[in-house]
């Protein structure tokens, strides 16, 4: 199913507070040999690790910072935008909250999904199409170059022929 981006292991963060779906999150993704995945329990703990660009970071919103002095996963997030803006990040939350989605799309999540049961296949969807935008964006940026180049030659050889042509 992951045929479709380039085959480069991904590393993919989960961050998340709750045990028991994070590690049933782990064990459903690592059935793809494609990625590569760190697990962490809480911000604090992922921030020491960010600096090694992770492809991409499932993130649930709150990590219990509600009940202790942590940063929460939103903070997170922000933080992750500002300083590497290139890692794309898909929120997590217990909620289906509207409010939580918007903040997620406002600090530059690539998608936010409810945490239920049957939301493994579609987080596993989201990861492959952030892979894949992930791409084309390089793609782009690269035919942007070779246009930019091509635009340079051009005019230098305009240039040049009119130079020639004054003379």
């Amino acid at each position: 199913m992951m045929e479709e981006w380039d085959m480069r292991i991904k590393k993919v963060f989960i961050v998340d507070s709750d045990p028991l779906y994070r590690e049933k999150l782990h064990c459903y993704l690592e059935r793809n040999e494609h990625i590569d995945i760190i697990a962490f329990d809480s911000a604090e703990e992922c921030l020491e690790y960010l600096e090694t660009i992770p492809d991409l970071i499932i993130l649930d919103y709150h990590l219990d910072s509600d009940f202790q002095k942590t940063m929460s996963g939103y903070e997170l997030l922000r933080y992750a935008h500002r300083s590497f803006p290139e890692i794309k990040v898909v929120m997590l939350s217990s909620f289906d909250n509207h409010e939580e989605d918007m903040n997620s799309a406002r600090y530059g999540a690539f998608d936010y999904i409810p945490k239920t049961e049957s939301n493994l296949s579609r987080i596993e969807n989201t990861i492959i199409n952030a892979f894949q935008y992930h791409q084309l964006e390089q793609e782009i940026q690269l035919n942007r170059k070779g246009l930019y180049l091509s635009l340079a030659v051009v005019i230098l050889l305009g240039i040049g022929g009119l130079s020639f042509m004054v003379h």
